[in-house]
């Protein structure tokens, strides 16, 4: 089965719900970003895009590629990109215990009530300020 027929079947068994913090996650072939966005309740500006990202849904091994692990249908499972790309050597039951225990204390991104612009332009505040050039030559 191709992965990208894995990926739905997966998206469709798990009604989009991460497997290891429970919250929903989209697929870019079903869902334009804007709808995403407006489903999620993440507001339309500059640095949303990343916030968005977070939410994407991804296949992961239950056991890992590296321990052998293959995409055979007993070994995979539905995960948000943030989940998936966060879990490390951990085990599949550590990595979601750790991931329930952020989203209840609101760090994990896709838990958060409300993003915040604070929260998107975190990065922008640290960027040095840009001047124009004096005009007075």
């Amino acid at each position: 089965m191709s992965f990208n027929k894995n990926l739905d079947r997966l998206f469709d068994a798990a009604a989009g719900v991460c497997c290891y913090c429970g919250c929903g996650t989209y697929m870019v072939r079903r869902e334009p970003g804007p709808d995403a966005m407006r489903r999620f309740g993440i507001p339309e500006v500059p640095g949303s895009a990343r916030v968005l990202a977070y939410r994407l849904a991804s296949i992961e091994r239950i056991v890992r590629h590296v321990d052998g692990g293959t995409y055979a249908a007993d070994n995979i499972a539905l995960a948000c990109a943030f989940c998936n790309s966060h879990r490390g050597d951990a085990s599949p039951e550590d990595h979601r215990a750790a991931m329930v225990a952020l989203a209840a204390s609101s760090l994990h991104p896709n838990h958060q009530a409300e993003p915040t612009p604070e929260r998107l332009f975190r990065r922008a505040k640290r960027a040095p300020a840009i001047t124009a050039p004096s005009l007075a030559a």
